[in-house]
């Protein structure tokens, strides 16, 4: 029986227009006949008519039970693990799920959803194909579910970049299809986070004054997240590559680089499965068996080259720091631009040259440069050098 969601966006299910079509095909758009343009406005205003008629009716007791039981569904699919993907649709992005990842997560959760939903999910056990294929049949036809198709290229793709509604007047629920929770609910968390991405924005804005020692430490807690990303990575392989070759697959974080959340990024911490290999990979498998054993007896003949690393790292990781530093303390760029040698050349010319015009000044008959020897003609030369370099850096 279907319920009224009083929540639920309506989206069309008419899909792509002729133009818009004929983007992704390549074909001139047809432009429909006036009769067809009728009767897509008789179906529209029918539709629109039926809809008025079901908002304006009360929610019996049963119905209200139940659409207080997808709300909680809802609200439990949002904060779960279940995979989701996003694609563009109407000329904005929007979240989906595929059919055979909604299966899989049903069947993982159904005790809790049955839980969730009694009345919703009576007599029918979820944590079976025919169960979950039911559900999700039940959550299309009571509209919380809207079915998407794909288009054009997009069918070479698991997950494709760009969907439309369906045009279909009774989708079924496929384990290849694609489906759009239409249920929306407003989260409180969604608004502060808002705030907080914009006063995160202004903080960056404002790095200039901020005091020094909250500078070194965000410069500091930067550095440490890096390195400490790069050791997480380092570990990973360093873990999985022995196990593989003894046909395990062990990763440390496996979705550590998925296209998911940060949070999701780190569940589940480990997974362990068996590999599949051919032939080919078995002869990989070997040469990287002898490969690490290789490297593993080079270490323990060497172990200096471990602790030659380790320094190495250290070493880095403190000049790192020190160079941060000096960047963000403008008393050190001072110190630094006060001690350079240009500086103190300058210093030394000006007092050479007061000294030279000083005896200048005392000569009652200066000598011309036809009668001065071939020293002082030098250093004459290099006096006036000396004087053009002073103009310039005055300048």
């Amino acid at each position: 029986k279907k319920i009224q969601l009083s929540n639920m966006g309506k989206h069309s299910h008419s899909g792509l227009s002729p133009e818009q079509l004929s983007k992704y095909t390549g074909e001139a758009p047809q432009k429909p006949s006036e009769e067809e343009l009728r009767r897509q406005h008789e179906e529209e205003l029918a539709r629109q008519r039926a809809e008025q008629a079901e908002q304006s009716k009360e929610l019996t007791p049963e119905e209200q039970q139940l659409e207080k039981e997808v709300l909680e569904f809802v609200k439990f699919l949002a904060k779960s693990d279940c995979k989701s993907k996003e694609a563009a649709c109407d000329g904005k992005r929007i979240p989906y799920m595929r059919g055979s990842d909604f299966y899989a997560w049903v069947k993982e959760k159904g005790v809790e959803i049955s839980k969730l939903m009694p009345n919703f999910t009576a007599n029918n056990n979820l944590t079976e194909d025919v169960g979950a294929e039911n559900f999700l049949q039940a959550l299309i036809d009571n509209e919380v579910f809207i079915p998407m198709d794909r288009i054009g290229e997009e069918v070479k793709y698991k997950y494709p970049k760009t969907l439309v509604w369906s045009r279909a007047k009774n989708p079924r629920a496929s384990d290849k299809g694609f489906y759009f929770c239409a249920v929306n609910i407003e989260s409180k968390t969604k608004g502060i986070m808002m705030y907080l991405v914009l006063l995160g924005i202004v903080a960056l804005c404002l790095f200039q004054v901020w005091p020094l020692e909250l500078k070194i430490a965000t410069f500091y807690i930067s550095v440490v997240l890096l390195y400490a990303i790069i050791g997480l990575i380092i570990v990973r392989y360093l873990v999985f590559f022995p196990l593989r070759v003894l046909g395990i697959e062990f990763w440390i974080f496996p979705n550590l680089f998925e296209d998911v959340s940060v949070i999701d990024s780190f569940k589940p911490i480990i997974s362990v499965s068996r590999s599949k290999d051919d032939k080919v990979m078995y002869l990989i498998r070997v040469v990287g068996a002898v490969a690490f054993a290789y490297a593993a007896y080079t270490l323990i003949q060497n172990p200096d080259i471990l602790k030659g690393y380790a320094d190495t790292t250290v070493e880095s990781f403190d000049d790192i720091i020190e160079w941060g530093k000096e960047k963000l303390d403008p008393n050190q760029t001072l110190i630094s631009i006060r001690g350079s040698s240009r500086i103190k050349n300058l210093e030394t010319i000006l007092n050479e040259t007061e000294g030279e015009d000083a005896d200048h000044h005392h000569d009652d008959k200066p000598a011309t440069k036809e009668d001065e020897p071939e020293d002082e003609k030098k250093d004459t030369s290099a006096d006036d050098y000396d004087d053009v370099e002073l103009n310039r850096d005055h300048e």
